[in-house]
């Protein structure tokens, strides 16, 4: 829930106020950042009217104020163009006000210095914090993508037209259209939150062709697992009859299958270094003769997993034991 801006307000955010300048009715001024009940800032909304109103608004910038303690007159910079950016630059400035760190511990250069590969990398720092392995690995090699096709330097040089020329570029790889619009997103994400004004409408999206899902029929499913020897069978029957994904079925234990209410449940495992996506444990009933083979298999497994990998047939010294 968020509240506007009001005279009410932790000690922090009286010291830093955050701002948008902006054009609304043809008019260009300066508007409140509306916040969250914590006091902290929410740059995806500012105050009209007494109204959080959404922030983009083409060529506008976040702007902080504050009361400075020596001359006592109020004080204006430039916080950057996008709202992560602008975030980050109130928190720096409320603790540099508030003491609590020196104005040289967090000196970053300013928006307009800001190289696209350090934006890169600091982008992909808090991926690897928030996001699983696939999805780091995903966005590097879009973002390597990106490089490939933008021989330009600096954050605050990009403009639509660089991203129309992704889409160009993709288009001459012959590249899938999902693929091409999924990789201008993630370098959207990346520049924007390192301040690039990239404003795009809404037809320069190219549209995407749904692929028609092609379902197995009964018919072919038994056909199918009739062909697969013991092993194979299971561990096709459990992508089919819980749905799971290929990581969460590679590090599914013993101690995940619920014998006695036969469900099967995805849980982390930081051994294996596996996080669900979007830290989502769940469980999921299965037939009763998916349990049953399932007991059976553990009687002869040696394994935490149950689907490790086997032995090497010729090393004794790769023993398998893995995802």
């Amino acid at each position: 829930m968020q509240q506007v801006d009001s005279n009410v307000d932790s000690k922090a955010t009286r010291r830093a106020r955050l701002t948008q300048y902006r054009k609304n009715a043809g008019r260009w001024q300066f508007y409140a950042v509306a916040r969250n009940l914590d006091g902290k800032p929410n740059p995806e909304n500012i105050v009209i009217k007494g109204q959080p109103v959404n922030w983009q608004s083409s060529g506008a910038k976040f702007y902080l104020d504050w009361l400075d303690p020596v001359s006592g007159k109020r004080v204006r910079e430039i916080a950057g163009v996008g709202p992560r950016e602008a975030k980050d630059a109130w928190f720096r400035k409320s603790k540099i006000l508030a003491g609590e760190i020196e104005q040289d511990e967090l000196s970053q250069p300013q928006p307009d210095n800001r190289t696209i590969d350090d934006a890169i990398d600091r982008f992909l720092v808090e991926v690897k914090a928030t996001k699983g392995a696939a999805t780091l690995k995903a966005y590097k090699r879009d973002l390597r993508w990106f490089r490939k096709h933008c021989s330009k330097r600096y954050v605050s040089r990009l403009f639509r037209d660089d991203a129309m020329a992704l889409f160009a570029a993709g288009r001459e790889e012959d590249l899938n259209q999902k693929t091409i619009n999924r990789r201008v997103i993630v370098m959207l994400s990346a520049m924007r939150g390192a301040g690039a004004s990239i404003e795009l409408r809404k037809s320069d999206w190219p549209k995407t062709i749904e692929k028609k899902i092609e379902i197995y029929q009964p018919e072919e499913l038994k056909k199918f697992l009739a062909a697969c020897n013991a092993d194979e069978r299971l561990l096709f029957q459990m992508f089919l009859f819980t749905g799971f994904r290929a990581m969460e079925i590679r590090t599914l234990t013993w101690p995940d299958i619920n014998f006695r209410d036969g469900t099967v449940s995805v849980t982390p495992k930081g051994d294996l270094k596996f996080m669900p996506k979007s830290y989502e444990e769940r469980s999921v009933p299965v037939p009763r003769s998916m349990i049953a083979s399932l007991a059976a298999r553990q009687k002869k497994s040696t394994s935490l997993l149950i689907f490790p990998t086997p032995p090497h047939p010729t090393r004794p010294r790769y023993r398998g034991e893995r995802p």
